[in-house]
Formats: C-alpha cells, sequence, structure tokens
C-alpha cells in the first residue's frame, strides 16, 4: 500500500464498510462534496467517499477520481498504517508515527519510466491548472476554488527539502496563490530566496498514502532533510521508503514523489502577491481575505487516471495525529509515566498519565507548552484508568476528579494567528491568550474504583466481537 490506489484496492477487498462509492455527478467547486461529508458526519458516520463523475475546473469531466481526504477516522488510518485493529488503540497509530519519526531513511530514487506519477506529463502551454478539479468546502468560500496541496520546497544554500501543507486560491490556468508566513520553515527558505533575486523553485503534492500526508505535516528542526523524515514515517506505516523521481522542470535537482497522483512544479514568486478571498479552515471560521504569495506553474506530472483528494480541514485527523507524536516525543523521556496522549482539537491536548507523585501533574502540563504557540492553548490531564480518546470518560474525569477550586490553573500563552478568541484575530501579530490547565487526575488517595468488567472475559470474547464488527460502517472518529 504505497500509494491511494493501492489503499484503497487493500479497503475495498478487506473493510469494504470503510469506503463509499458515490455514482453521482459533482462538482466540487460548488462544495458538493463537502455536502456528502457533512451529512454523513451528522449520522456519525466517517467513511472514505470516492466520487468517480466529476466536473474540472474548465467544466471538462475529470479522468481520474476525486475524494474527500483517507485521514477522516483514526480507525481507517490504522488500518493504513498496517495496524491490527484487533489488539491496537488509537494512540498505537501515535506510537507507530512516532516509531517512524525517531528512524529517518532517505526516500529510495526510482527511474521516470517506473515512477506512476509520470504517467502524463504536461508542460509549457499545456500545463493548465484548469484542467483539475478545484473546490470550495463552505457556501462562502472565495472563487472560483482552491487547492489544499503538500508544498515541497528546497534551501537554496543546502538543499535540504521542507514539506508543509498550505491553501492557496486558484488565480488562473497558471497561478494559483499559497499562504505561508512566520514562523514556517517555508516563509524562512523564500527569504532566502529574495535575499538572492530569485523565485522560489517549488512542487505541490495533491494525492499520496495518508503517511505521506501526516509525515509531511510533522514538525522537523529547519537543519533537517524532510524527505528523510517523511521516508522514515513511510516505511514505518508500509514497510517500505519513500519513492521518489527526477522532476519534470529540474531532473535530479529536485526529486518528486514518485508514488503521488499529481504532482505541480513550478515557482513562488518573490515579487508578486494576491489578494485572496476568504476561506472556512480548520478552525471552521472563515479565515478573511488577505495578501499571499504566487505559486506559477511550468509543470504537471500526474496519473493517467488519477485520484485527487480534497482536504475538509474540520474533518480530517491530521493534527490529532502529528501534534500528538510531536507532545509524546516531548514528555516520553522526561516523563516515563506518561501513557497516551489525545489531540480532539486544535491546541487541545488530553494527557493520560500515571504520575509518579502528586506535584509531577503541573511539570508535565507546563512542559507542553514549549510545543508552540500553534499547538497548545489548553491541556487536561487524566489517570491511565481512563480512555483519552472517549470524550465522555474525559467528562466523568472532570466531574468526579475535578475541585476547580485547586485542580485548575489559567496560564499566559501566545495564541495561533488564527484563534478566534484573541482580540486581533487574524492579525498576523503575536497575541496573548489564556490556557486552562485541568488536572482530572485522582486528587487524593485511595480513591474510588471504577468498575469494569473482567479483563478475562472481554479476552475470551474479543475474536467473536471483531468477527461480528466487520459488516458495521465506522461510527466513530476518534475510536475504533
Amino acid at each position: 500500500m504505497r500509494d491511494v490506489k493501492g489503499c484503497l484496492d487493500f479497503l475495498e477487498e478487506h473493510y469494504p464498510e470503510e469506503v463509499v462509492r458515490a455514482n453521482v455527478a459533482i462538482d466540487p467547486k460548488e462544495c458538493d462534496h463537502a455536502a456528502w461529508q457533512e451529512l454523513l458526519a451528522e449520522k456519525n458516520r466517517f467513511p472514505w467517499v470516492v466520487f468517480d463523475n466529476v466536473k474540472a475546473w474548465d467544466g471538462s469531466r475529470w479522468p481520474g477520481y476525486f475524494t474527500n481526504v483517507n485521514m477522516s477516522n483514526f480507525r481507517r488510518v490504522g488500518l493504513l498504517y498496517g495496524l491490527d485493529i484487533s489488539k491496537s488503540t488509537p494512540f498505537d497509530v501515535v506510537l507507530k508515527h512516532y516509531e517512524g519519526k525517531q528512524n529517518p531513511i532517505p526516500p529510495l530514487e526510482i527511474s521516470t519510466g517506473a515512477a506512476p506519477v509520470k504517467e502524463v506529463v504536461l508542460t509549457g502551454d499545456n500545463a493548465k491548472l484548469d484542467i483539475l478539479p478545484i473546490w470550495r468546502n463552505a457556501i462562502y468560500d472565495s472563487r472560483p476554488g482552491w487547492l489544499t496541496p503538500i508544498w515541497g520546497v528546497r534551501d537554496p544554500e543546502t538543499g535540504r527539502y521542507n514539506f508543509s501543507w498550505h491553501r492557496g486560491q486558484c488565480l488562473d490556468s497558471k497561478r494559483t496563490a499559497v499562504r505561508f508566513y512566520p514562523p514556517r520553515h517555508i516563509y524562512n527558505y523564500y527569504q532566502a530566496y529574495k535575499k538572492l533575486g530569485k523565485n522560489m523553485p517549488a512542487i505541490a503534492v495533491l494525492g499520496h498514502h495518508p503517511a505521506f500526508y501526516a509525515a509531511a505535516s510533522t514538525s522537523y528542526s529547519l537543519e533537517f532533510d524532510e524527505y528523510n523524515g517523511i521516508s522514515g514515517i513511510v516505511n514505518a506505516a508500509t514497510g517500505e521508503p519513500l519513492r521518489v523521481t527526477e522532476s519534470s522542470t529540474w531532473g535530479k535537482d529536485f526529486l518528486i514523489p514518485a508514488d503521488a497522483e499529481v504532482v505541480l512544479e513550478g515557482e513562488i514568486d518573490i515579487n508578486e502577491m494576491a489578494e485572496v478571498g476568504q476561506w472556512c479552515d480548520a478552525w471552521r471560521f472563515y479565515a478573511p481575505a488577505s495578501q499571499m504569495n504566487v505559486f506559477k506553474l511550468s509543470a504537471i506530472n500526474m496519473r493517467s487516471r488519477p485520484i485527487l483528494e480534497g482536504v475538509i480541514p474540520k474533518d480530517h485527523i491530521i493534527p490529532n495525529l502529528t501534534y500528538a507524536a510531536d507532545a509524546y516525543e516531548v514528555l516520553k523521556h522526561r516523563f516515563p509515566g506518561v501513557k497516551s496522549v489525545f489531540v480532539p482539537f486544535i491546541q487541545t491536548l488530553i494527557v493520560s498519565i500515571k504520575p509518579s507523585s502528586p506535584a509531577e501533574t503541573s511539570n508535565i502540563a507546563l512542559s507542553l507548552y514549549q510545543l508552540g504557540s500553534d499547538r497548545v492553548k489548553h491541556v487536561i490531564l487524566v489517570d491511565e484508568d481512563l480512555n483519552p480518546y472517549d470524550l465522555g470518560e474525559i467528562f466523568f474525569a472532570i466531574v468526579t476528579r475535578v475541585d476547580a477550586r485547586q485542580s485548575v490553573q489559567i496560564v499566559n500563552t501566545m495564541t495561533n494567528p488564527n484563534d478566534t478568541a484573541a482580540k486581533g484575530y487574524y492579525s498576523g501579530r503575536a497575541q496573548q491568550v489564556g490556557g486552562l490547565i485541568i488536572d482530572a487526575t485522582r486528587p487524593y488517595e485511595p480513591f474510588p474504583i471504577v468498575g469494569v468488567s473482567s479483563p478475562e472475559d472481554r479476552e475470551r470474547n474479543l475474536p467473536a466481537l471483531m468477527e461480528m464488527l466487520k459488516g458495521i460502517s465506522v461510527s466513530s472518529k476518534w475510536n475504533w
């Protein structure tokens, strides 16, 4: 399962309840795919929806498929990360991701003739963005539509690769906006190109294995070559390193993911900016119109029947996975009592622990703020006997184990620029906001024991239960 098609084939053969084939004509620019996703979510269902009759930006029929992003629930990501979900928990996906991050390996370079992304190559006047489906997710998203690729750039001095996820409104057949800002690494590289007086070569990856998506959204140090980090995580999930091949524009000087569905090549102009309209992002609010950088297209590489994945920010679990792995990395070596980390929403972390002393809980929570202003605002600590991925158990802990006079701290922290709770929302300026630390661990010992069934009975009945569940569709975003 090194690519999107492999993932789709695997699920349809072994876990068909994870996939819905929608045999209807859709135009992603008119939010059709988002309507399906929202209707399913209202029914507490989060399947991977695949559309095969899709209108491209220019009105033609797209030769491939259009899907919602495949990372919309932990169960499916666990399956595509190679886990046996009968013996795993959602946190095991985080641990698998963490394992890959700790073991980076170089990607495997293959010939262009063996690279699926090179089945169709369009350059010059033939390379046009309007042959692609573009999309809007909410009724007031600005037109004509958007792309949300993984962007790849190289440090002009060291040649190191950097990858990150950024949205951008399509401007015309040759240009799309791309939003990035300090302290993102892509911004630092862009400033380096500006000093050199050169446009920044860039690629935009549309469609790949979920491990690629999650790895490209993971934090690394500025000195680290992120192709190695992505390859390590892909290898942990699939048993194979990431494969790369020569680009159509720069050859071996800029390698592209060989198993992607679509890869755009071009330059981010150091002189041109564009006024871009509003967009409903992961915070579920409309980010207002703003100035964005401009990417100019030079080539399109794609499969003959590409599977293009649209991204509805509020419905995928990528930050819930990657932020949890980053938090676990911070905590693991200093606090061995940490058992699990869950990120139910941006800037909120729930940590399951077995503290070595009552005083340790505050140190654990406060240490998480070093992850940065866009990662942590609220922290909730619970005991190891509770499942942090079950929000019902979290509220149980808050009600039965929290005396707010003693168990709650308010801390000042620098906010994410998108945080609507802070004054000056989306101003681009650093703002302070109050964060909460809720210690929902047992406040004293001995504490009442929570009643559960016999572990032996659960183990004995598990095989029959898992067999029965094969025909039942997913009904949770966080658990399986």
